[in-house]
């Protein structure tokens, strides 16, 4: 495992009932018609860590599921080589390396449970659940130290959320 100076914090203060992205995974989605060929300009909901050179997964809507490189981006779109069509709202996520370090239990919140992912669990091929967790007061920390292969991802469900911090370290996919 990395030194543990290389981990970064990621808090997670609020309900998330839609998978939710950490560190620098991508997480949108497009209602953008792409029909199959090079250099295809799409329109995502965010841009949100959607780079030159990274992998995105498509998935959702109509047409075939896979995988594509992205070649160039503006503020609002980006550009890459498309073997199939795509139409609706389909999910775009990323896959990425991550290593998953401790959860810190800040202040418990109220019937919370944090469900943590390796990949996202709507893409092709669907990303596995890696923990399921209840904090609670008693235990404020719990060690993982393992590695997502497919990128980290989480919900958080409940009544009152309370206060978390996950600490991740992003590698290079």
């Amino acid at each position: 495992m990395p030194e543990q100076w290389q981990y970064r914090p990621f808090r997670i203060s609020a309900l998330q009932s839609t998978v939710t992205p950490i560190g620098n995974n991508v997480a949108t989605t497009s209602a953008t018609t792409i029909t199959a060929g090079n250099n295809v300009v799409v329109t995502p909901a965010s841009m949100n860590n959607i780079t030159v050179g990274r992998w995105l997964n498509f998935n959702g809507g109509t047409g075939s599921p896979e995988d594509v490189q992205v070649i160039s981006v503006t503020a609002t779109t980006f550009t890459a080589n498309f073997v199939n069509n795509h139409s609706g709202a389909y999910l775009i996520s990323s896959s990425r390396t991550v290593d998953l370090g401790h959860l810190t239990v800040n202040q418990a919140g109220s019937t919370i449970v944090i469900t943590l992912y390796d990949g996202h669990p709507s893409a092709w091929v669907a990303g596995t659940t890696i923990a399921v967790i209840s904090p609670n007061t008693s235990e404020p920390t719990r060690s993982f130290d393992v590695r997502c292969n497919r990128g980290l991802f989480f919900t958080c469900t409940g009544t009152t959320v309370g206060d978390y911090t996950v600490s991740y370290h992003d590698r290079s996919a």
